[in-house]
Order: structure tokens, then C-alpha cells, then sequence
């Protein structure tokens, strides 16, 4: 029995899947397998995959599923104690494993779950930058988390037992939030482990999932909120009561953000108005609401206009 499974979901994604497939035959730590599930590529992904021998476990899903659908099926063959995930696209430092597994072993069995930071790769200009310049929470980091997320997939390793723990695994509902809604499901009831050292890399460009489909980005935050209530305790509702309001708040504005993009100011002010008015909120995000509504009075081109100048003018 290994004792990390690796979690790798594949469509069309010969591109850059050498790479990332040449960073896990080169760990330092030698005890996982890798689960590639193979979404129905018509590239060369299967070539590439099956090339690679032990320990790649290959599968191909018999029809295309979403991606939550498709990692879900992904996890169903893990044998490992620990799961971890890397996706085609992106990549590891060779001493990745070796870090987190190091550190969660001698750590008490509450923390069940292991972050890092890493590189944010910008495809568009070849531009290679570390995601956090300062060390981000460890512990009970559920109510952190509700409104700053500083979590990368590609960095996360946690024990198989959390995942037991859940009604559901990833949300088949779900398209670019269903790795947040699970991690937050799992991190309500366990502690939380970071490092500091990147220890990943995640590519960014045009045609990632979260880009492509960041329209639904906004209607997914409030199902995960709406989520994220179904599990919590009475006492906890009222203890979070403002960081999920904030959500809410964050995925209004983005709605309404898009909207007005699509010059439909009117249904930006609907998505607003309400929040306008929310007490025990943060006094800049009533400012900033405040700030988004008057825009929608305004041609879209010439508020960004004006925000621009601002930040510039902040930055002097």
C-alpha cells in the first residue's frame, strides 16, 4: 500500500504534461502511486501518461464528466494514507512530498491537512512569482479562510481519513469553487499545517478553468456559503454571521462587475443596493460597495478610468 496517492485529472493536456509527470518521477520521497484519470483526451495525453510506467495507475473514464465528477472517480482507486493533488498543467519541487509528509507525521492527528506556498507562473509574460510574501495560518484556520483563502491545490496534502469524514467529496455542482467548498468542508472540523517555502508551481494562463469560467465564479460563491451553513453548529452561524455575509458581499460585487461589462447597469444596482446598508461590516467594504454602486451611474470605461487614477495616485 503506498502512502500518498497523487491525484492527477487529464483533458487534452499533452501540452505541458511531461513536465509535470517528470516532477513526481524526480520526488526525493519514493512511496505513492499517481492516479491519472484520463477525461476522454483526444491529444496525446494517454501516450505520454502510459509511457511513464510505475507507479501511474492509468484510467480512462468511460464518458466525459466535470471536473469535480471527474476527480471524485479519481479518488476512488487511492489507496495511499495521504492524498495529494497535481494538476497537468502545473508542477512540484522535487522535495515536496518528502516536506509535507515529513512535517505531518510528527504532528498530532488533528492536523489533517498540509499547505505551501508556491510560484504563480504568468504564462502571458513568462513571469515567475511567489504567491505569499508573508507566512500564511496554521491550526483552526476555518474562519480565516472564510474571506482570505491562501490556499493553492496544487500544494495540498491531506490524510484519506478527512475525505472519510465528508458527506460529499468535490461538488459535481460545482465548476472552479469545488476544490474551496471541499477543503472548507474538511477544514471546519481539522487543523490546518503550512510551509513557507514554495514547494509548487502553478501555471496561469488564458485557458485555465478559472479564466474560462469565471462568469460563474459569483453564483458558485453563494452556493458554497449556502454550503458551508448546512454544516455549521447554531453557535457557529452566529460566530461567523459577518465573514459570510462578506462572501456574499465579494460575490455581488463581482456579479455585478460583469454585468456591467455587458452594460446592464440596472442589474449591477440590484445585486449592490442591499449591501450598501450592512452594519458590522468593515467600514472600507461599505465605502467600497458604496464606490461600485455610484460606478453604475457611470459609463463602464469611465469608472475604470477613474479607479485607475486612484490606485495610481495611491501608489505615488
Amino acid at each position: 500500500m503506498p502512502l500518498v496517492s497523487v491525484i492527477m485529472n487529464c483533458y487534452n493536456s499533452d501540452k505541458y504534461l511531461n513536465e509535470a509527470l517528470d516532477s513526481l518521477y524526480k520526488q526525493t520521497f519514493k512511496d505513492f502511486e499517481i492516479i491519472f484519470w484520463d477525461n476522454q483526451s483526444t491529444d496525446k495525453s494517454a501516450e505520454i501518461a502510459m509511457s511513464y510506467g510505475k507507479p501511474l495507475r492509468y484510467f480512462k473514464g468511460e464518458t466525459f464528466l466535470p471536473l469535480g465528477a471527474a476527480r471524485n472517480e479519481a479518488l476512488k482507486k487511492a489507496e495511499g494514507k495521504y492524498i495529494a493533488f497535481l494538476d497537468c498543467d502545473d508542477r512540484w519541487a522535487v522535495d515536496k512530498l518528502e516536506r509535507q509528509i515529513e512535517l505531518i507525521e510528527r504532528l498530532p492527528k488533528e492536523v489533517g491537512f498540509v499547505y505551501s506556498n508556491y510560484y504563480e507562473l504568468n504564462m502571458a509574460h513568462m513571469e515567475e512569482v511567489v504567491a505569499h510574501k508573508n507566512p500564511q495560518p496554521e491550526g483552526k484556520v476555518f474562519g480565516r479562510f472564510l474571506n482570505e483563502y491562501p490556499v493553492g491545490m496544487v500544494t495540498v496534502l491531506l490524510r484519506k481519513s478527512e475525505l472519510d469524514k465528508v458527506d460529499t467529496l468535490f461538488d459535481e455542482n460545482l465548476n472552479i469553487a469545488e476544490e474551496y467548498d471541499l477543503f472548507m468542508r474538511i477544514l471546519y472540523s481539522c487543523q490546518a499545517a503550512y510551509i513557507h517555502e514554495p514547494l509548487a508551481v502553478y501555471r496561469i494562463y488564458p485557458e485555465n478553468t478559472t479564466n474560462t469560467k469565471r462568469e460563474k465564479w459569483p453564483d458558485e460563491v453563494i452556493y458554497v456559503v449556502n454550503n458551508l451553513k448546512s454544516i455549521l453548529s447554531e453557535s457557529d452561524k452566529q460566530r461567523y454571521v459577518h465573514e459570510l455575509k462578506l462572501m456574499e458581499l465579494m460575490a455581488k460585487l463581482e456579479r455585478a462587475k460583469i454585468l456591467r461589462t455587458k452594460g446592464d447597469n440596472s442589474g449591477a444596482r440590484e445585486n449592490i443596493k442591499f449591501y450598501i446598508h450592512l452594519s458590522k461590516t468593515s467600514t472600507i467594504h461599505n465605502l467600497r460597495c458604496l464606490a461600485r454602486y455610484i460606478e453604475t451611474y457611470m459609463p463602464y470605461k469611465l469608472s475604470g478610468l477613474i479607479r485607475n487614477n486612484i490606485n495610481r495616485f495611491r501608489r505615488i
